[in-house]
């Protein structure tokens, strides 16, 4: 019996079309669609992969409708980096890969910066503000990815 070989074009194509591809997105994007069991495309079943490509084509539709930003939502982008630079998340040299991976997480965002709105920065700043609080307390800042002293 032979097997039928999917087509990864839709993915393909939304991904060329999703900004903010750095070129760890791809493997972001399946890694969180199946809970970190995999980053390869081959790997995914029918079901995470349909759901994979639909939630791309959601985002492309909705984020190509271009609104301009406004200067509050600037800012709290700027006060999340800053945010997230206290944590050990860092941008270096225009690699996102550590911030998406982290923003990427449902506890943390469930999306990406440039996905979030006003209302929803609000909420990603209350929280690394309590992740911050909460390991200031501990003595050290920590979340898995780099570990700072306070000292």
């Amino acid at each position: 019996m032979k097997t039928k070989r999917r087509n990864y074009s839709a993915f393909w194509a939304l991904l060329g079309k999703m900004s903010g591809n750095d070129g760890n997105l791809k493997e972001q994007l399946v890694s969180t669609v199946t809970d970190g069991r995999t980053t390869s495309l081959q790997e995914l079943s029918d079901k995470e992969y349909s759901e994979l490509v639909r939630w791309m084509a959601n985002q492309v539709g909705r984020f190509n409708k271009t609104k301009p930003i406004t200067e509050a939502e600037r800012e709290q982008r700027s006060l999340v980096l800053k945010l997230l630079n206290k944590l050990g998340v860092h941008t270096i040299n225009d690699d996102w890969s550590a911030v998406n991976i982290f923003l990427l997480d449902p506890k943390i965002a469930g999306r990406l910066l440039y996905e979030l709105d006003e209302q929803d920065l609000g909420v990603l700043i209350r929280k690394l503000n309590s992740i911050i609080d909460k390991n200031k307390q501990a003595g050290q800042l920590s979340y898995g990815i780099n570990k700072i002293s306070l000292n």
